[in-house]
C-alpha cells in the first residue's frame, strides 16, 4: 500500500514538473519584469500624480488674477428716485502685486513636490521589481525541485522493476522489492 501510495506522489510530482516546464517556458524575467511594471497597482497613481505635479508647477508661475467688481446701489428706489437715472454704480478693478520671490518659491516648492514624487515612484518601482525578481526566482526554485523529484521517481521507478524482475527470477528477496 506504501508503493501505491509512492508512485502516485511522484506520478503527481512530475505532472506538476511538466507544467511547470511550460510555464516557465512562456515567462522570462524580462517579461515578468515588463508584467510587474505594467499591472502593479503600487505603481498605478503614480502617472496621474507627476501629471498633477507638472501641471501645479506651471499654475505657480502664474501671477494672481485681477478681480473686477461692479456694485449698484438705489437701482430700483421709489418714488422720484425710480428706475436706474439715479442709481449709484461702482466699478472697482484690482491687481495683487507681489512683493519678494514669492513666485520664485512656489515654483521652487511644487519643483521640489515633483522631484519627491519621482523619488517616491523610483523607489516603489524598484520595491515592486525586487519583489517580482523575488517571486520569480522562488519559483525557478520549486520547479529545479520539481525536475529533481521528477528524475528521482524515475530513478525509482526503474529501480523498483529491476528488482521485481530480480525478485521474480528469485535472485533478491520480496522483502528487498518493499523496500
Amino acid at each position: 500500500m506504501s508503493i501505491l501510495f509512492g508512485q502516485r506522489v511522484l506520478l503527481l510530482a512530475i505532472g506538476l514538473s511538466a507544467s511547470f516546464q511550460l510555464v516557465a517556458a512562456e515567462l522570462t524575467l524580462a517579461d515578468a519584469l515588463q508584467r510587474t511594471l505594467q499591472h502593479s497597482p503600487a505603481l498605478q497613481p503614480y502617472p496621474y500624480q507627476l501629471r498633477q505635479d507638472a501641471a501645479l508647477q506651471q499654475l505657480a508661475l502664474l501671477k494672481p488674477d485681477p478681480e473686477l467688481e461692479l456694485s449698484a446701489e438705489n437701482l430700483l428706489g421709489t418714488g422720484e428716485q425710480s428706475g436706474v437715472k439715479d442709481a449709484e454704480v461702482s466699478l472697482l478693478f484690482s491687481q495683487l502685486l507681489e512683493r519678494g520671490d514669492k513666485a520664485q518659491r512656489r515654483s521652487q516648492q511644487a519643483s521640489e513636490q515633483t522631484q519627491l514624487t519621482q523619488a517616491r515612484f523610483a523607489a516603489d518601482k524598484l520595491d515592486a521589481l525586487a519583489l517580482s525578481t523575488g517571486r520569480f526566482i522562488e519559483v525557478l526554485s520549486l520547479q529545479q525541485q520539481l525536475n529533481w523529484l521528477a528524475e528521482r521517481a524515475t530513478l525509482e521507478q526503474q529501480a523498483l522493476a529491476t528488482a521485481q524482475q530480480r525478485a521474480a527470477q528469485a535472485l533478491v528477496l520480496q522483502a528487498d522489492v518493499a523496500r
